[in-house]
């Protein structure tokens, strides 16, 4: 393998271990869990030597006041390997939404002389831990439940030369999410939990548009206030004195 494949393969891991972070942390911020139901009965009798079994099955992803998509492409059959007595991990072709000034990045670099119209989509495979709870029916939060995610072929045919360049523009955002997350654990009321996802859109928003904020800061001041008000707060003057100086 040349250094240059060397580094491409690096970049391409580095993102990969990214967005199952980001993944993992919007999946905290919307409380998302992951069900499985099988439409096929004696599941145990196909496990093969090395406890690994392929089964049709319906998944749905659920979640509260956020939504991001995540979706388990259930149209195959889908792998599961028994990990203990309760507990499968399992294998399966993923399409994932992120909020859009990431989605945009992603758009942005999706591109290959030899594929000019194909249309955009985030795609790829993922691995995720689940538990047994019924004869038919498996289910975990997704965020303790996502294990890895790698793209598939079309998507590293599209990216692979922009991988590096995307993992630096997503930085900005992972931190602003990561933090949000952070602050999403204990939250009881669903109306501060909604405001979070608000005020995170917000944020997001800003740093799409190539603004930036004094993370540091901020966050400390966050951690005060015990929400993102103070950022936004500061969004909002720094729009309004933008939209003075036009006036």
């Amino acid at each position: 393998m040349s250094n240059q494949e060397n580094q491409v393969q690096s970049a391409r891991a580095a993102l990969e271990e990214m967005l199952v972070c980001i993944i993992s942390d919007l999946a905290r911020i919307s409380e998302a869990r992951i069900e499985i139901y099988f439409t096929e009965e004696g599941i145990e009798d196909r496990l093969d030597l090395d406890g690994v079994f392929k089964v049709n099955c319906e998944v749905e992803v659920w979640t509260k006041h956020y939504d991001f998509g995540f979706e388990l492409l259930d149209t195959a059959p889908i792998f599961f390997k028994l990990s203990d007595d309760h507990k499968y991990l399992m294998r399966s072709a993923t399409t994932i939404k992120l909020p859009k000034p990431l989605m945009d990045i992603f758009e942005s670099h999706y591109a290959n002389p030899l594929f000019e119209n194909v249309q955009f989509m985030l795609s790829g495979r993922a691995e995720l831990c689940v538990e047994r709870d019924y004869r038919c029916y498996m289910m975990n939060y997704l965020a303790p439940a996502l294990l890895e995610f790698e793209f598939d072929e079309m998507s590293d045919t599209m990216l692979r030369s922009s991988y590096a360049q995307i993992y630096s523009e997503m930085e900005e955002f992972q931190r602003w999410i990561g933090f949000a997350a952070v602050m999403h654990e204990g939250m009881i009321d669903y109306q501060n939990a909604e405001r979070l996802q608000k005020h995170l859109n917000i944020i997001l928003e800003y740093v799409g548009n190539g603004r930036t904020l004094p993370f540091e800061k901020l966050t400390t001041l966050c951690d005060v206030a015990g929400s993102l008000q103070p950022v936004v707060s500061l969004i909002r003057k720094n729009m309004q004195v933008a939209e003075d100086a036009y006036k």
